[in-house]
This record gives structure tokens, sequence and C-alpha cells, in this order.
């Protein structure tokens, strides 16, 4: 072949880069759409049927528990507490500041 010195660098033209990345967006484009076709392929079959229906009812069950509605509603608690004593230190500052004044 050829001889590169240690010193020299290799470097690809714009051409082989652009290239390069056009050919690594066909593969990309190409993988997505074999998922998607078999993705439409298979979501129809009972088995997935009934996955996507129990990851729905979980789904639905997380959002929606007992414990996680106490839990919201003990920080709203807490942050409404919060934002009242921050309005009362705003209020009791600007208070002082137009009794300076």
């Amino acid at each position: 072949m050829f001889h590169v010195e240690p010193s020299q660098k290799l470097v690809d033209s714009d051409a082989e880069q652009v290239f390069t990345w056009v050919l690594r967006g066909v593969y990309l484009a190409v993988v997505g759409a074999y998922f998607v076709v078999v993705y439409d392929l298979y979501k129809d079959r009972p088995g997935i049927v009934n996955l996507r229906a129990k990851a729905a009812a979980r789904w639905h069950q997380m959002q929606n528990c007992e414990g996680c509605a106490k839990r919201k509603a003990a920080i709203r608690r807490a942050t409404n507490k919060m934002m009242f004593e921050a309005t009362e230190v705003v209020e009791t500052a600007a208070a002082d500041t137009e009794s300076e004044s």
C-alpha cells in the first residue's frame, strides 16, 4: 500500500463524511421501518392485546391508588402552607418598607 508518516493525519474529505452520515441515516430509517412493520404485524395478536390491556390497567391503578392520592394531598397541603407563609413574609416586608418611607 502506501506509507503514512506518523506526523501526517488521515482526514476524511467532506464528501466522504456526507456519504457516511447519509448511510447512517438510511440505516436508522430502515431499522425504524422494520420495528414499525413488526409492531404492526404483531399488535393485534391476542397475547399482545392482553399485555397492553394489563399494562394500561396497571398504569391506571398506579395513577389512582389510595396511597398516591394521600401523598399528593399531603404535598398539596404543605405547598399551600408554604405559599401562605411566604405571602405573609412578603406582605410584612412590604408594610415595613412603606412605614419606613
